[in-house]
C-alpha cells in the first residue's frame, strides 16, 4: 500500500497546473494507491459540476488526469474567494465516508473552522485533517482530542494523515502519539533534519523549516519506504513538501 499526504497550498500557486501536473507524474509513476490532500480548493462563486464539486477544484483536476476516485469536503471559506476543504483521491473504491467539525467554531465563513475527512480504503480508514492553532478559543490539543474521539471506535487499521500545524516537539504531536504511532518516528526519520513547511510568514503561528505534517497509525506497520518528497525548491509544488509511504 503506498499513500501521499500534501497541502496543496489552495490555487495560490503561481505555475499551478505545471506543478498539478508533477504531482500527477509522481502519483503515476509510483502507482499511488491513496492521496491525501489539505487546503484542496475551488473558486466559491462557480457552478458545481458533480456532487460538490467546482470546475477549478485542484484535487479534481488530478484525480480526473489519473481517472481516480475523489471525494471532497469544503470546510471554510479561504482566501476570501475559495471555497477550502480536504479531499482523498484513490485508484481505489472509497467508501463509508463522513466528516465532521473539531473545531468550536462551525462557521464556514471564518478560518477557525476545522474538520476532519473520514473514508474507508481498501480495508484501511483514513483520517484527513488540517489543523488550527490556539486562538480565539480554538487549541489545538481540543481539535486532536475530537480527531481521537471519532477515531476510537474503528476496528480497522487506522491511518490520521495531514497538515497538523504542530511540530514533532510540541505537547500536540505528544499528545496523539500516547495512543498512536509516528510513521516518521517508525521509519528513524528525524524531523528536526525533515522539514515539510518551507514557505515564510510573518506569523509566529507558523513552523516554518519544521516538520508539521505527518501520518499516524494506531498499528505498528511494516515500513518498506517512507519519505519527505518535493522537498528542493527545483521540485517545490506547494508551501510544503508532501509524505510518501509505502508499507
Amino acid at each position: 500500500m503506498k499513500i501521499m499526504s500534501l497541502n496543496l497550498h489552495c490555487l495560490k500557486e503561481d505555475n499551478r497546473e505545471i506543478k498539478w501536473d508533477k504531482i500527477i507524474d509522481f502519483i503515476l509513476n509510483n502507482d499511488i494507491d491513496v492521496c491525501l490532500f489539505q487546503e484542496a480548493a475551488q473558486e466559491k462563486d462557480e457552478n458545481i459540476i458533480f456532487d460538490n464539486i467546482k470546475h477549478t477544484n485542484n484535487a479534481h483536476y488530478i484525480a480526473n488526469k489519473l481517472n481516480y476516485n475523489i471525494v471532497f469536503h469544503p470546510v471554510k471559506i479561504g482566501f476570501e474567494t475559495l471555497e477550502e476543504g480536504l479531499a482523498i483521491i484513490s485508484k481505489h473504491k472509497i467508501s463509508d465516508v463522513s466528516y465532521a467539525t473539531i473545531s468550536k467554531t462551525n462557521d464556514f465563513r471564518t478560518w477557525h473552522k476545522r474538520d476532519y475527512l473520514k473514508a474507508n480504503i481498501a480495508g484501511y480508514t483514513f483520517y484527513n485533517v488540517h489543523l488550527g492553532w490556539d486562538i480565539n478559543g480554538e487549541t489545538g490539543i481540543d481539535q486532536i482530542n475530537g480527531l481521537l474521539e471519532a477515531a476510537k471506535n474503528d476496528n480497522n487499521c487506522v491511518f490520521l494523515c495531514g497538515d497538523f500545524n504542530y511540530p514533532d516537539d510540541s505537547n500536540e504531536i505528544k499528545h496523539i502519539k500516547l495512543s498512536y504511532h509516528s510513521v516518521s518516528d517508525l521509519a528513524n526519520i528525524n524531523s528536526l533534519d525533515n522539514p515539510t513547511f518551507h514557505y515564510s510568514l510573518d506569523n509566529n503561528a507558523h513552523f516554518q523549516n519544521r516538520m508539521i505534517d505527518f501520518i499516524f497509525t494506531n498499528n505498528k506497520i511494516k515500513i518498506k519506504e517512507f519519505k519527505i518528497i518535493f522537498n528542493s525548491e527545483k521540485d517545490y509544488v506547494s508551501d510544503h513538501n508532501a509524505l510518501y509511504l509505502e508499507f
